[in-house]
């Protein structure tokens, strides 16, 4: 249960002390179950305000803005797809795919269109290799690069595989709302070309 919980159960005229909760925290770490209801307190005071003002915003007009990176940072937006609908369907294969925010350059110029621009404009090797393969539809594969690398590392070696969990409502003390949290190891070693040893835990 969080601030607007506990300011609509006080809008009730009850006590959230009688209310059972459960407290996600946006920091910190779990350490056993704690009465924080003191420490929000003075949070709980504050949203009266938070409610006006979010009606005072309801009850006016759409404001005028384009849909850009500020619906993504520094939280995604729920009502991106609200705003989005309005727009020009986007192509099929956007400058945005560019890694490393390759495509912020040519949205600049105005081009979001990744099979329309002139590859000569392309000056990562990355993002020509990434504009070729999707302009001729074959994916790029560089198999002697693959065997190069693994080529020279010594033996035995080993390659950890696990898989984690993550509990919106804490359950070991010293984690977080949502971390993630191995649960599942499996180290699978290899002492030639020829041996292959998998171990589960």
């Amino acid at each position: 249960m969080g601030r607007p919980e506990f300011w609509s159960i006080r809008q009730l005229s009850r006590d959230p002390a009688h209310h059972p909760a459960v407290t996600l925290l946006a920091e910190g770490n779990y350490d056993g179950d704690t009465d924080v209801l003191d420490d929000v307190e003075h949070l709980i005071l504050t949203r009266g305000e938070v409610v006006r003002a979010a009606r005072a915003t309801l009850a006016v007009d759409e404001p005028d803005i384009s849909p850009s990176s500020h619906c993504e940072t520094p939280f995604p937006c729920e009502f991106a797809s609200y705003c989005r609908a309005s727009l020009a369907p986007s192509p099929e294969w956007s400058v945005t795919i560019l890694p490393n925010g390759g495509g912020k350059k040519w949205m600049g110029q105005g081009t979001d269109d990744l099979t329309g621009i002139d590859p000569a404009g392309l000056t990562n090797e990355v993002h020509r290799r990434v504009h070729a393969a999707t302009i001729s539809g074959h994916p790029f594969h560089n198999p002697e690069a693959f065997r190069a690398g693994p080529a020279v590392w010594p033996y035995p070696r080993t390659w950890l595989d696990f898989e984690t969990i993550a509990f919106a409502v804490p359950r070991w003390i010293g984690t977080r709302p949502f971390e993630q949290v191995p649960f599942q190891f499996q180290p699978t070693s290899s002492m030639s070309t020829a041996s292959l040893n998998i171990r589960s835990f």
